[in-house]
């Protein structure tokens, strides 16, 4: 490997760090229930707004899901309007991303949905008040394979400045009705933009250990 591919991954590998934000039962382990078993007292850390049964599923060894969850070994379902929760963790200069997947049973029974990104405001029985949408993302079911979970993402860039920049994030499901929403592995990920000054630092330290290779050559 050239001296030149080795500090273009260095680089790379210093600006690609993420942070995990703080969402409660974000892939659907709690409660925890025996293998192939259904639950419809809720879900903990999450709130619905409207009626229909809420709850968890262990879906090991169920014939109605031939492959494993996208994490875990449960996922969330919702008959609900909304199904809704806010993080402790706020927008930051950078990349803010949130992401699920989204399921369809081998039976194909799913309903399509919505996964907003909101920013501020303040979330309550699956409602947000006061808070602004900054990324939307579609999970439309009859185009999905049957037995099948797809990924799910909605970004926001902020500036310095962005009048955004402090809000806590919230991640809301709307459900297109029709049936239950099956979802697992939500997640918000912020990926910061380097200052200026240590883009530079980062450009100089390079340089020094170009110039340190040729004169050992």
């Amino acid at each position: 490997m050239s001296i030149k591919t080795g500090i273009a991954i260095f680089a790379l590998g210093s600006l690609s760090t993420c942070s995990f934000a703080s969402l409660i039962n974000a892939s659907f382990e709690q409660p925890s229930l025996p293998q192939n078993t259904i639950g419809s007292s809720g879900i903990t850390g999450w709130d619905i707004n409207g009626s229909g049964g809420t709850g968890v599923w262990n879906i090991a060894g169920s014939s109605l899901w031939p492959l494993s969850a996208p994490n875990g070994v449960q996922i969330g379902y919702t008959y609900a309007n909304f199904l809704a929760q806010q993080s402790t963790d706020v927008i930051t200069v950078g990349l803010n991303t949130i992401s699920a997947y989204g399921g369809r049973r081998s039976d194909g029974f799913a309903s399509s949905f919505t996964m907003e990104f909101w920013a501020g405001g303040t979330e309550s029985a699956g409602s947000i008040t006061g808070g602004t949408i900054l990324g939307t993302a579609n999970y439309t079911a009859p185009a999905a394979p049957m037995g099948s979970f797809t990924f799910l993402s909605a970004s926001y860039t902020a500036g310095v400045g962005d009048p955004n920049l402090g809000q806590l994030i919230s991640v809301r499901f709307v459900n297109g009705g029709g049936a239950h929403i099956s979802l697992d592995d939500v997640r918000i990920t912020t990926q910061p933009v380097p200052e200026p000054a240590s883009m530079a630092a980062l450009g100089i330290g390079a340089l020094a250990l170009l110039r340190r290779k040729k004169k050992s050559a």
